[in-house]
């Protein structure tokens, strides 16, 4: 499609001066959970209420960046409109998983 996606690495370090704070190079769920001690993240001592109601945020966050990705595609070139049905698809698949924690979280109240 004659696109390229982007090197975050390099728009991080083309951003700030000097090199990328260590917070920049670590994946998602690592700058998500920083801060918890190793401790505070054992299964038995994380309060799953939260940790649900959270990942569920975060579930719906994602159907409303993919829909939001999916819209600026044309319809009328071909590469691009399976592109934006693939996006479309898995909007819905985050859809369906903030649903189940949806209902998860809820079940686990009674």
């Amino acid at each position: 499609m004659n696109k390229r996606a982007l090197n975050f690495k390099q728009v991080s370090e083309n951003t700030k001066e000097g090199k990328p704070s260590e917070r920049d190079r670590r994946p998602f769920f690592a700058a998500y959970f920083d801060g918890y001690s190793q401790e505070s993240l054992k299964p038995q001592n994380i309060d799953w209420i939260v940790f649900l109601a959270s990942t569920y945020i975060l579930e719906l966050d994602a159907v409303k960046d993919f829909a939001r990705m999916a819209k600026v595609l044309p319809e009328d070139d071909p590469n691009s409109k399976n592109l934006k049905q693939g996006i479309l698809s898995i909007a819905k698949d985050e859809t369906r998983h903030a649903a189940y924690l949806y209902l998860e979280q809820h079940s686990s109240h009674t």
